[in-house]
């Protein structure tokens, strides 16, 4: 992950915290191949799903003009995997 796109994961990171999200896993894939999801992150009962966009140049857009429609709750396979992954199972976060 280059400079610039760890910086766009830490400024949202920053602003879930500051908002009462727990950050559960960062650029985490299935080992089925779902994914990638950017960030996961807690609040109270509820697990989010984050896509982080970002952009260099404001003449290409901004980020969210780039976002596809809301996936409210990720697919089965995903929330199916996050629960394994965070008991302990095979399915882990992957690393960048």
């Amino acid at each position: 992950m280059d400079k610039f796109t760890s910086r766009a994961f830490e400024a949202s990171e920053m602003f879930l915290i500051r908002r009462g999200y727990e950050i559960i896993e960062r650029t985490w894939k299935a080992n089925d191949g779902e994914g990638p999801v950017g960030i996961i992150a807690k609040e109270d009962n509820a697990i989010v799903f984050v896509t982080v966009k970002s952009r260099k140049a404001k003449d290409k857009g901004f980020p969210e003009s780039t976002a596809k429609p809301s996936r409210s709750t990720g697919s089965p396979a995903t929330r199916r995997s996050v629960s394994t992954a965070r008991s302990g199972s095979t399915s882990s976060p992957s690393s960048s």
